[in-house]
């Protein structure tokens, strides 16, 4: 018999839920197996750094910025598609890599400031049964992966740059947070 403990076991028992993983080491392997180690991603990837012509532009103050941004996006989309691939990032059920954007935009430091600085962003897109029964709506659920992009989504970043690995957490941690904001 004994004094209960099982029940009390059974009570502390706790659901698991589905959570997003990372194998850091299949993009190391990669990055070796392929020979791009000292290659550019940016190179690697095709994305352009390059300022748009300003004349182009209506409105020419804000469009390097705005150009930088997008190629960071590219950068960010590219590499974490990679990821996917290559099993280094593997997704809970139900969610595939075409539910994942990421954007740059400027973000304030915290809720109420003016300070504001660039981030990068990790949107998820979710698809339910409207409430109503007919259709599909899509919730959007963001989560900021890193202050300063351009600390590591820059031109000359080579594909063995160990900020990488430290993007690949990040990445990792933000879209597990889009699952925790998902649940609230």
């Amino acid at each position: 018999m004994g004094s209960g403990r099982g029940r009390t076991r059974r009570a502390q028992a706790t659901t698991t839920t589905a959570r997003a993983s990372i194998m850091v080491e299949k993009w190391q392997d990669f990055v070796e197996e392929q020979a791009i180690t000292n290659t550019r991603l940016a190179d690697y990837y095709g994305v352009s750094f390059k300022k748009s012509s300003i004349a182009a532009s209506p409105n020419p103050g804000n469009m390097p910025k705005h150009d930088l941004w997008r190629a960071q996006e590219q950068m960010a989309t590219e590499f974490f598609r990679d990821l996917v691939e290559l099993g280094a990032f593997i997704f809970p059920p139900g969610v595939s890599v075409d539910d994942i954007s990421f954007k740059v935009e400027e973000r304030n430091a915290y809720q109420g400031s003016s300070q504001t600085y660039e981030a990068l962003t990790l949107v998820r897109e979710e698809k339910r049964t409207s409430s109503a029964g007919f259709g599909t709506e899509i919730i959007t659920h963001e989560a900021q992966v890193q202050w300063y992009p351009g600390q590591v989504l820059r031109e000359q970043s080579k594909a063995s740059n160990r900020q990488f690995v430290k993007l690949i957490r990040k990445i990792n941690t933000a879209f597990n947070h889009t699952l925790d904001a998902a649940k609230s």
